[in-house]
């Protein structure tokens, strides 16, 4: 560089402290002292580094000011760091002024320590743990717990409109006695017993479908009495006068093949399962008729 930029130019140094722990980032700050509308660029900045045995993590925004009407002043801030215990010279870095010459700034001592109460024989090799590479599976347990965090608020709000439209405690709906009679009776039809020639278990099962229906649907007890102990019962009641009958044989057939060993015909067993039928359909007309009753208005 020529004498006149010597004169009209400078470059200094100038850092946070002068200690540091290896691996920590170290504020440096390059101030530049030039004459006025001068455009300054710092050379291989990265690689005087490097050569000195520092590493530059980042280089900041250069600011200007005017001081003292003739000259500008240029504050380059840089970040970094060192991975060797030891003192050290930040290096002479050389910057360029509007493409005519350079300048030299000034080296600072620093010195790199061991973090406290670590010994020198255990330090792992800290820079390779710092400059590591992630990926995204470095961040999928925070990718889980954002799911997690959205399923939990669509169940809570799930559930808020339940409970809103009073369907959150709801009882699911039982089947009725009919149902239950009908589904009973079409396991009894697809069963094998009088194909088994199990004659005493079919009709056995019929008679309980049929008390259990009864049961169900006018609470006589016709689970623990004998047949002729509760029929008067089911013959005056309003849902199985018309079928009263019917029971009655079907009630009475069960009882001979069970205890009299009676071996009734092929005509008893289907008119046991169209007794049941005609038993459920009956009274499901009655109730229907009872609630369309209760439905009309009231004149």
């Amino acid at each position: 560089m020529n004498l006149l930029w010597a004169q009209n130019a400078t470059a200094t140094i100038q850092v946070q402290n002068r200690e540091i722990f290896i691996g920590d980032h170290l504020n440096v700050n390059c101030i530049i002292l030039a004459p006025n509308n001068s455009e300054i660029k710092a050379l291989d900045l990265p690689e005087a580094l490097k050569n000195a045995g520092w590493e530059l993590i980042a280089a900041g925004e250069t600011t200007s000011s005017v001081v003292d009407g003739a000259k500008t002043q240029f504050i380059m801030p840089i970040l970094v760091t060192a991975w060797e215990e030891g003192k050290k010279d930040l290096p002479a870095l050389t910057f360029e002024i509007n493409g005519r010459g350079t300048i030299v700034s000034n080296t600072v001592n620093i010195e790199i320590k061991l973090p406290p109460t670590v010994n020198e024989e255990y330090v792992a090799d800290i820079k390779s743990i710092y400059v590591v590479e992630t990926s995204w599976l470095d961040y999928w347990p925070y990718f889980l717990m954002v799911i997690g965090s959205i399923a939990l608020i669509v169940l809570l709000y799930v559930l808020y409109k339940k409970y809103k439209d009073g369907t959150l405690f709801k009882k699911a709906s039982l089947p009725s006695p009919e149902e239950e009679a009908l589904a009973a009776l079409e396991v009894l039809k697809n069963s094998k017993l009088l194909e088994e020639n199990k004659v005493v278990d079919y009709h056995a099962q019929a008679a309980m479908i049929l008390r259990t229906y009864i049961f169900k649907r006018s609470k006589i007890d016709t689970l623990h009495q004998t047949t002729h102990a509760f029929l008067p019962k089911v013959k005056h009641h309003a849902y199985f006068q018309s079928t009263s009958e019917a029971i009655s044989e079907v009630l009475d057939t069960a009882d001979l093949v069970k205890f009299a060993k009676a071996s009734p015909l092929p005509a008893a067993h289907t008119f046991a399962a169209d007794t049941i039928t005609n038993t459920v359909h009956t009274v499901k007309q009655i109730l229907e008729q009872e609630a369309a009753l209760k439905a009309a208005p009231k004149k």
